[in-house]
This record gives structure tokens, sequence and C-alpha cells, in this order.
């Protein structure tokens, strides 16, 4: 993958929000071999308590502010700051930061204490992490402004972030959310005598999902046809009424080979200043596997899908079923559609092109 020869390295120290967090693994994790072939080496810290708290793994598909504002006052605003003292980061050539690392209250306090050290920020957002899901916050906004006047280089995710962004950083580069195409890639042949419709996401997301319960409900007596939803949740009650229902618990290990079976990816949003600033992810890593998508017409979405040609847009129940009704009643339209999005994930999301990307911007701003 390496195309680039340096004289000389760079170190970057990366905070992010978790290890196991879909942000951090294909926004930086995934990076770091890449990387330091260009000789930009990476170390990395994760927070030892969620930002967010731990009701949605206790409350999946639930969420409780109160507990989650109590543990991050309680456990993991002191963890995070003692990481941020000890790290030694006059070291570093530069700091990149996934998001704010207040999440509540909407403070800078840390950014601003590490810029006292380090005055080489980077900032990767690709949530719209200045609004309260329906409504933009004018707290969050005051917040993400500042944190992208201390930046150098503010990385977005897609045009919608950078957008917003740009009249507030010195520079903005956009860097979508992409899979290693060299590890999702499509499998070498699939059943055809049964569909896999699919979802895959985590718990913070299901009410999107539970949108298309009456979609699943039209679908559940096809003999031919399973609906798999893969999560952190090895059980969904909402759902569980579906008769052709599975439900997955991700796994790092299988999560390549359980979305290889998918035949149909889903990708359900509602319209609202929060979702406009997702990054379309999950149609990213159907189209690296070859398969067509069916999606809310919302956000990055525009961009990275294209109707008719890589999957579908729907708003509606009956646009829903009526879409993804055709791609299972046609094997060959659906195959060519799936071909066209990773033809599509290739030429304009591969993981080879943001190296690229990353590599040249890093070395400009030591």
């Amino acid at each position: 993958m390496s195309n680039y020869y340096h004289t000389n390295q760079m170190k970057i120290a990366c905070f992010i929000a978790g290890m196991d967090r879909p942000s951090s693994r294909f926004r930086v994790l995934q990076y770091i071999p890449y990387l330091k072939q260009e000789g930009i080496y990476c170390d990395i810290y994760a927070p030892t308590f969620p930002q967010e708290g731990i009701s949605h793994s206790v409350f999946p598909g639930i969420t409780f502010r109160l507990m989650e504002h109590c543990t991050q006052l309680m456990f993991y605003l002191p963890a995070r700051f003692t990481q941020i003292v000890n790290a030694r980061l006059q070291e570093y050539d530069a700091v990149l930061i996934q998001k704010p690392m207040i999440e509540w209250p909407p403070l800078t306090f840390f950014e601003k204490y590490i810029t006292k050290i380090n005055s080489n920020l980077i900032f990767d957002i690709d949530d719209a992490v200045f609004t309260c899901i329906t409504r933009e916050s004018s707290y969050r906004m005051r917040q993400v402004r500042k944190l992208a006047a201390y930046s150098k280089l503010v990385i977005a995710g897609n045009s919608y972030l950078a957008d917003k962004m740009a009249s507030w950083a010195k520079k903005v580069m956009i860097l979508p959310t992409t899979v290693d195409e060299l590890q999702f890639k499509p499998v070498a042949s699939k059943r055809t005598d049964k569909i896999c419709l699919g979802w895959t996401g985590t718990a913070s997301n299901f009410h999107y999902l539970f949108d298309l319960i009456p979609v699943f409900e039209k679908f559940q007596n096809r003999n031919n046809l399973k609906i798999k939803i893969i999560s952190n949740s090895s059980y969904i009650p909402e759902l569980s009424h579906i008769k052709n229902i599975e439900f997955c618990k991700w796994n790092k290990e299988t999560e390549i080979q359980d979305l290889q079976e998918f035949d149909i990816g889903l990708m359900p949003l509602r319209d609202e200043p929060w979702t406009r600033g997702k990054c379309a992810f999950k149609i990213v890593q159907y189209m690296a596997i070859g398969i067509p998508s069916v999606a809310s017409p919302v956000g990055a979405h525009k961009d990275v899908l294209i109707d008719g040609i890589t999957g579908y847009f729907a708003s509606t129940n009956s646009e829903w079923i009526n879409r993804i009704d055709d791609l299972m009643k046609n094997y060959r339209f659906r195959t060519s559609l799936g071909a066209q999005a990773l033809s599509r994930h290739r030429s304009m999301f591969s993981l080879a092109s943001n190296v690229r990307k990353m590599t040249s911007v890093f070395y400009e701003i030591q």
C-alpha cells in the first residue's frame, strides 16, 4: 500500500473513543500498520472507562442520562485526565483526538490543556456532535467550534461535517469512514436458495431499526428469506416476534464472515440534525462485500449510494417493502447492483486512498 518515501519520521498520540468502538477501529486503529510504513508511528490512548457510561450495555436500546452523567463524572473524567497528564505529549509531533473528549458537560478543558503542551492538535469528527439528536445545541456547537479553532487540522467524515467546520478551522480534510478492502471483500460464491436481509450496528441505533418493524412483519412468512441482525446484543425483545429473524452477537473474530452472509444490506435513518452528520458507514461496509443496500435518503447516504445503481433509497414503509421485494425477486439484478457497489467502493472509498491522504496532510502540519 505504500507509495511514498519520507526521510523523516513522525510520532502521533491518538486519544480514541474506545478499542472496540467502530469509529475508533475504522477511523484510527486500522490505519496504524499502513501509516507505520510511511514513517508515521501512532501511540494509542483509549479510555479505561467508556465515555458514554454503561447504560447501553446494561440496558440495550435505552438511555439513562443520569446514570451516564454520574459515571462520566466519577469514573471517566478523572481517569482520562490522569492519562493525558502522564502521556508526555511534548514528545509527540502531533496529538489526534477523536470527537470531543468530554461529552458531558460539553467543555473543552482536556483539549485546551493538551494544546498548552502540544499545539499540533488534530481533531477527528465523524458524527454531528454539535447536536442533541433532533436539534442543534448552542452549548455543543460552542464546544465544537472551540475544538476546531484549537486544531491545526480537522478531519471530517463527510461533506456535511466539513462544511460545518470550514468557518471555524484552519484546515479541514474530508476522510470518509471505510474498511480495509484487503479484509472486507465478497465471498466467491453464496447460496441462492435463501436470501439474507441484514443490518449491523450497536444498541444506540436500535430505534432506527425499529422503524422497519412493519417491513419485517411483511416479509416474516417468506420461506426463502432470513433477516439477520448483527449487534452488541444477542437478543432484542422488540424484534423477537419476527418469525424469520436471527440475532447475531457481534464478534471481532467473525464480523467479516457474518457480514458476508448478507445478500441485501439495510441502513434506515430518520432525517434529523444528528443523522445528517452520520458517515453512511453501514453502506460502505455493504459495498465492500459486494452487495446492494436499501437506505434512507438522509445525509451522507446521498453521497455514497447511487439510487438504482448500487442500491435503492426508501422513505416510506411501502417503498422499503417494494425495493426489498425487487431485489429479492431478481438474482441477476441484485448481483449486478452488488458488483457496481463493490466497484464504487474500490474507486471512491478504499483504505489505500485514505492512507495516501492522511500521510500527505499529517506531514504538512509538523
